[in-house]
């Protein structure tokens, strides 16, 4: 067994790269360059082909999909349905995490825009609630705009069409439900395009995006930075410095300790996705993070999940590490509907990684008087995404230690995506910590 400050370090570095790696710097030099004439005359001319609708934003904006959105600028298209349980959910992290990604080297000059495939129900009033409930403002102007939008059902599915999004079968390309999950990258400044997949391993999508989205100099955010703040749109607030401890540690030897928030005294049992009945007690000894999600969540709890998924990427390994996803059971709730919803977020059948459903006092009840989180919040039915969307949840992640102690909440879902990235970092950075404590001979319930 390793030393506890290398484990500590080799944690900590492999959390680092997992969590919040940030763009390295590719070579600018000739990068457009890199391309055939006539195949970035080919790329313009698509670009410049492209419809021209008039489209409705969630703030109500009527704007023209090329003229005022594309050109001249770096793009990132998918096409989305409000009420969508499936892939929807799961591009919107990728999205969320790319807008983070890409602040500091792009920020303004690149855009997110998703546009509905059910025009009819998504109307401007319901992606207003939708942005809202994926806190898609933000307060510092850097942060890359990304909008959704709407309009006329003929020109959406020209616009989808000529994106390369058209199916065969006109039955399945009729069916909201079966549109395909991809992104839609490109540059029109470049006449570099290209389709990604978002539900791969993000690295990945980040990667291949910054190579269609550019790194020459002149495409580099700082200018447009600087036009931003001229144009009196305010200073950016400072970004979240996160630093790892080098050098000698604090007078003493030893790191500040985590604050003891309260103790797991009574445990939660509950169904597993795999269908057998479990017991969070016989997680005693390791360090666990838990987290409350709901399925119809199309926000907040896929944030939820995505920090779960890097958190078991980063610690897995140890054999000391386990998370916990909560959800009360109902007759759409069930370990079987579980089993699939886990593999959409990334979860293997051998991942330290539960699904549990317990009924709904149940989970409040652990939820609320054990782990101190916030009950839930009637939605009000106006506000509704979906008919079943009733209440909206504290969606805080919450460490407990080898010895049942609760030393930490985390926001992992926040207005500011800075301070999401804070959030999701800090709490891998301090179940980090704990690992790298020696394991307790006894423990506590």
């Amino acid at each position: 067994m390793m030393a506890a400050a290398n484990w500590h370090r080799r944690c900590l570095s492999v959390l680092f790269s997992c969590l919040l790696s940030q763009p390295g710097n590719l070579t600018a030099a000739g990068d457009t360059g890199l391309q055939n004439k006539g195949l970035l005359l080919m790329r313009q001319e698509f670009a410049d082909s492209l419809p021209d609708p008039v489209l409705t934003n969630h703030r109500g904006e009527r704007v023209r999909f090329f003229t005022d959105l594309v050109k001249g600028h770096a793009v990132v298209i998918n096409f989305f349905y409000a009420d969508c349980e499936r892939s929807c959910p799961l591009t919107n992290v990728t999205i969320r995490n790319l807008r983070g990604d890409f602040t500091a080297s792009f920020g303004r000059s690149v855009r997110f825009l998703s546009i509905t495939v059910n025009p009819d129900q998504d109307t401007p009033e319901v992606l207003a609630r939708y942005a809202k409930q994926h806190a898609v403002e933000s307060a510092d102007p850097d942060v890359p705009d990304w909008q959704f939008l709407t309009g006329n059902r003929d020109e959406i599915r020209e616009l989808r069409w000529h994106l390369g999004m058209r199916e065969k079968d006109p039955a399945i390309d009729n069916d909201p439900s079966q549109h395909a999950a991809t992104l839609i990258v490109g540059n029109h400044a470049t006449g570099r395009w290209a389709k990604l997949n978002p539900l791969v391993r993000h690295s990945l999508v980040r990667e291949k995006a910054q190579r269609i989205i550019g790194w020459t100099a002149a495409q580099r955010y700082a200018d447009i930075h600087a036009e931003v703040s001229a144009a009196g749109t305010g200073q950016a607030p400072p970004r979240p410095v996160l630093r790892i401890q080098e050098g000698p540690l604090p007078s003493g030897g030893e790191e500040p300790q985590l604050p003891v928030l309260g103790v797991v005294s009574d445990q939660l049992a509950g169904v597993e996705r795999s269908g057998v009945r479990v017991s969070a007690s016989s997680l005693r000894g390791k360090v666990t993070v838990y987290g409350r999600i709901y399925t119809l969540c199309p926000h907040g709890s896929q944030a939820v999940l995505a920090a779960m998924k890097r958190l078991t990427d980063a610690f897995a390994e140890t054999g000391e590490f386990h998370v916990v996803a909560v959800s009360p059971s109902s007759p759409r709730e069930t370990p079987e509907f579980f089993q699939t919803f886990a593999n959409l977020a990334g979860a293997k059948k051998e991942d330290p990684w539960w699904f549990v459903t317990a009924s709904k006092d149940e989970v409040n009840r652990f939820t609320e008087t054990v782990l101190g989180l916030e009950p839930p919040r009637l939605i009000p039915a106006e506000e509704r995404l979906h008919p079943l969307e009733e209440e909206e949840h504290d969606l805080r992640l919450v460490l407990v230690d080898q010895e049942g102690r609760i030393r930490g909440r985390y926001e992992v879902f926040h207005p500011d995506p800075f301070l999401s990235n804070e959030a999701a970092w800090q709490v891998g950075a301090d179940a980090a910590r704990l690992l790298a404590a020696p394991s307790p001979d006894s423990v506590s319930p």
